[in-house]
């Protein structure tokens, strides 16, 4: 629990972003790897089972005739794959990277293997927690969107408490304490992270998206 007379220090928007620009850009390296391989899996993955049009991540917005001609073409079986897969991959990058950021912040550098290590072992045992997680985010979301943002800023060091501090079903718990006094700051960060990934999706998406033939 916080000490009622205990200061915390703000939590600046500015010092986080840069903190992680600062991170990322000095270990490439070790982040890039861990990251971009299982990524690239998925997209090839998803180019062979259902073709071109699962590059395309705006697909949806700007041509809706063709994304219901896609989904109707791919099968039922297709579509569970590439969620399930997708979902067993992210775990595996979540944890990977928890425990590659989390080396890098105690000891100025981490060990690809060890954060691969730790992918394997957690990318299954950590999907209970992140999926009931999203179940609440997705129920926080429907009443008026506020007690979702609230929720995941709550539980935004979910998976660090289970991962680097093996909390197991006590991360939920963890996380709540070790947010206390941070939540409204730390919804603000992630709308922030919200919108950047947008904007990447529509940049995307505009760059794979077909283009008609000239006559």
């Amino acid at each position: 629990m916080t000490d009622a007379n205990t200061i915390q220090a703000p939590l600046g928007v500015g010092a986080i972003l840069s903190d992680c620009m600062g991170l990322v850009f000095g270990n490439l390296g070790t982040l890039l790897p861990i990251t971009l391989i299982p990524s690239v899996i998925s997209i090839a993955l998803s180019y062979i089972l259902v073709g071109p049009t699962s590059l395309n991540a705006t697909l949806f917005f700007t041509d809706p005739a063709a994304a219901a001609a896609a989904q109707a073409n791919t099968s039922w079986l297709t579509q569970v794959t590439i969620i399930v897969m997708n979902i067993v991959l992210w775990g595996f990058i979540t944890t990977s990277i928890t425990k590659a950021v989390y080396d890098i912040k105690q000891n100025g550098s981490a060990s690809v293997g060890d954060a691969v290590s730790t992918g394997v072992r957690y990318m299954l045992p950590v999907l209970p927690i992140v999926l009931i997680s999203a179940v609440a985010f997705y129920l926080g979301f429907i009443l008026l969107i506020v007690p979702g943002l609230y929720l995941m800023a709550m539980w935004f060091v979910i998976v660090p408490c289970f991962i680097v501090e093996k909390q197991g079903f006590g991360s939920w718990r963890r996380s709540a304490q070790l947010s206390e006094g941070y939540r409204w700051p730390a919804v603000g960060l992630i709308i922030l992270f919200v919108l950047v990934y947008l904007v990447i999706v529509v940049i995307s998406g505009f760059l794979f998206q077909p283009r008609s033939s000239q006559p």
